[in-house]
């Protein structure tokens, strides 16, 4: 058994290989392994006795699960309207500019960080642009900002303590 089977494992046991808990065991799947792969959907439905399709299914259905391996910090630039006119295309080319990630790749080769457009608001748009990374809303970004943010979490990590308001702006 690999530590991804673990895992899956520890979190199946969590909730008692319940398949009303699909959708739960997945984002737990998705924040601990960065994916829900092949693997995992064959293992789930061998473990859960659900079809491999209605797995797979899901996970392509819903866009918080990913089948690719993410980065340990995924960065979200919004994709609402309100950051759209808060120039978010210029945010995204400055990150990926800082990250040295190509139009064609979203990961860094290191594995830290994945770069994505969110497919829609990330429901803060009176303190937008905004990133998000992770589960964490970063307001009033530009690409300054954006810039500093990154190498902190590149040397620190996410840390509640590692930002000041005046780096990253103010809700």
């Amino acid at each position: 058994m690999n530590e991804e089977q673990k895992i899956w494992d520890m979190i199946l046991e969590n909730y008692c290989y319940n398949q009303d808990s699909l959708i739960e065991i997945l984002l737990d799947i998705q924040k601990n392994c960065r994916q829900v792969s092949d693997d995992c959907i064959q293992y789930l439905s061998n473990k859960l006795n659900i079809a491999p399709t209605m797995l797979y299914s899901t996970v392509t259905f819903y866009n918080c699960f990913t089948k690719e391996k993410q980065g340990k910090y995924v960065i979200s630039v919004c994709g609402g309207s309100g950051c759209h006119f808060g120039k978010k295309n210029d945010l995204l080319r400055c990150i990926r500019s800082e990250l040295g990630l190509s139009s064609a790749k979203d990961t860094t080769n290191d594995g830290l960080f994945t770069l994505k457009m969110s497919d829609c608001c990330l429901g803060a748009c009176g303190v937008g642009p905004i990133i998000q990374v992770n589960d964490r809303l970063y307001p009033h970004m530009d690409n300054e900002k954006a810039k500093a943010l990154i190498q902190n979490i590149k040397y620190n990590g996410i840390c509640e303590t590692t930002l000041r308001p005046k780096d990253i702006g103010n809700y």
